[in-house]
């Protein structure tokens, strides 16, 4: 019966042990979610930097139209394709962002289910505490539920991986796609003023 209790003691200060370690991995996945945050935060103030510096950009295009006007023609036409090209890739990459907050909201959801599972292991904690007198013959029940906790601290592990991942790629596409944005606002403007002194150039001959 002394054997019993101790190895009963032993399997509740394991259970106290991944219920802490279940609790510390849930801090960190959620202090990551702020970072992240406030890494997109970042990049959505880098791009309204970007949106000054392209109106500084058509100032000094405005300046050197003279010199575009000789070579417009050709430009025109090597805009127009890099433009359709760039408005397929954000095409892409906006598909690529939606996938991926589908794929946060799954994984908010798994973390609601896990943050619900800890703290039924924080229930099943406490009872253990105040039972551990009449559980010495539960001790089979508990290593099997030790498995099962540990497995899930596994599942967790692999589902903060994973949330990791799509923060990164997300943070990626949104910069990629602030990029493209930028160059089809600067060349978009650059054809039409191309095409503006194009249209004027006869009435300027004549």
């Amino acid at each position: 019966m002394r054997s019993d209790l101790d190895s009963s003691k032993a399997s509740e200060e394991t259970l106290k042990a991944n219920v802490t370690k279940a609790n510390q991995a849930n801090e960190k996945l959620q202090a990551l979610l702020v970072e992240k945050q406030a890494q997109i935060e970042s990049l959505e103030e880098k791009h309204h930097h970007n949106r000054e510096s392209i109106e500084h950009y058509r100032q000094s295009v405005k300046e050197q139209r003279e010199q575009d006007q000789r070579k417009h023609e050709h430009q025109v036409q090597q805009f127009q394709a890099e433009i359709r090209t760039l408005n397929q890739t954000i095409s892409v990459k906006q598909s690529d962002i939606t996938q991926l907050n589908k794929d946060n909201g799954r994984l908010a959801a798994e973390l609601g289910a896990t943050q619900k599972t800890v703290a039924k292991l924080d229930s099943e904690q406490r009872k253990l505490t105040v039972n551990l007198g009449a559980k010495a013959e539960e001790v089979e029940s508990l290593k099997a539920q030790l498995s099962e906790f540990e497995e899930q601290a596994e599942e967790f592990g692999k589902l903060k991986k994973l949330n990791d991942e799509l923060q990164t790629w997300k943070a990626e596409a949104s910069v990629s796609i602030g990029k493209l944005e930028t160059e089809i606002s600067i060349k978009t403007e650059m054809m039409n003023r191309l095409l503006a002194e194009k249209s004027r150039t006869p009435e300027a001959s004549e």
